[in-house]
This record gives structure tokens, C-alpha cells and sequence, in this order.
């Protein structure tokens, strides 16, 4: 997986034109694996540090591939991106996860204490106050207790969480496939 992304970003720093499915034959061998509607988030680092991420709660497209080039396509966009990586020599020094995350691989929860931050990921969804956060399983060491999830969640979503209750939301768990070069 992750080797179609570092594929797509030097085409992309290289020819500075957005890849397209047809110019990847793996995208169309992923999407011959499809089994289930999946998203795919894309993170972008350097020296330990993340530098892009990107990708949707929800995916849009039935078939892997499709989601895949998606999610690099928003990475590259992702302003962090455009100041780190400018050209195919700087992704040398990036390191790339990708993490699929079929729909059966999530469930509502009631409480955040119901996640192991090493083994899970966590989305946040306020139809109240029209806001969403995601937290990728084990990214980063600096949520690993419930309250932290929860404060990172909830500034994610730009909510504050000494004012919204558990009636402004909904939290699931996720697990994630993980796929990485590092």
C-alpha cells in the first residue's frame, strides 16, 4: 500500500500534474481486491514527525484503490505537504502509513474509556454542531488515556470540551489495517 502512495507523490512532485487510476495499474489490482467499502487515511512522515494526513471518515468510493488515490490526492493538498515535500529527492527522508479501515471494523460506543489508544482509533461526530475528528490507532504517545483522547478529539473537532455533553455527539471505535515503511 503504502508503496502506491510513495508512487503517486513522486509522479506528483516529479511531473507537478495530479495522478490519475490509469496511470497505476496497482490502483486497478486493488480494486479487484475490494471486499467491503473502506477508508483509507494516508499519513505523511519526517524524523518521527507527522508532516501530512489525510483522508475521510466515510469513504466515497466503493473499491480500495479508488479511496487510496483519493486520500494521497488529499495529502498532497494538505498545506503541510506543500512546504515539506517540493520535490521527488525530499520524499527520500518520508516515511508513509496507510490505514484501511472497513465499516465492519467500527462500532458505537458510549464512553471513550472503551478505547485502547495502542489498538484503537477513535471518531468524534457532532450533527449538533456539524463537526468530526478522527484519531488513528497508535499514531502518535501523546493520547493514551481516556481524557486525553477525548481533549484531542474534541479540539480536532474545534469543540470545547468543558461544554458539549455526550448528547452533542457520537464516539466509535475503530480498528485499523495498517500498512507502513517504517
Amino acid at each position: 500500500m503504502q508503496h502506491i502512495v510513495r508512487a503517486l507523490l513522486s509522479s506528483y512532485l516529479t511531473t507537478k500534474t495530479l495522478p490519475t487510476a490509469k496511470d497505476f495499474a496497482e490502483i486497478g489490482e486493488l480494486n479487484t481486491q475490494t471486499k467491503e467499502p473502506t477508508a483509507v487515511f494516508v499519513t505523511l512522515y519526517r524524523g518521527g514527525e507527522i508532516i501530512a494526513s489525510a483522508g475521510r471518515i466515510q469513504p466515497l468510493h466503493p473499491l480500495i484503490g479508488d479511496e487510496l488515490l483519493d486520500s494521497t490526492l488529499l495529502a498532497i493538498m494538505d498545506a503541510r505537504t506543500e512546504h515539506t515535500l517540493t520535490s521527488a529527492d525530499d520524499l527520500k527522508t518520508a516515511q508513509i502509513r496507510v490505514d484501511l479501515i472497513p465499516l465492519s471494523h467500527r462500532s458505537v460506543i458510549s464512553r471513550v474509556s472503551e478505547i485502547d489508544a495502542k489498538k484503537d482509533g477513535a471518531i468524534l461526530l457532532s450533527q449538533n454542531y456539524m463537526k468530526a475528528a478522527i484519531l488513528l490507532p497508535n499514531i502518535t504517545n501523546i493520547a493514551t488515556k481516556s481524557d486525553e483522547i477525548y481533549f484531542l478529539l474534541t479540539k480536532k473537532a474545534g469543540l470545547d470540551p468543558d461544554k458539549i455533553t455526550s448528547a452533542d455527539y457520537v464516539l466509535y471505535r475503530f480498528e485499523s489495517i495498517k500498512h507502513s515503511d517504517f
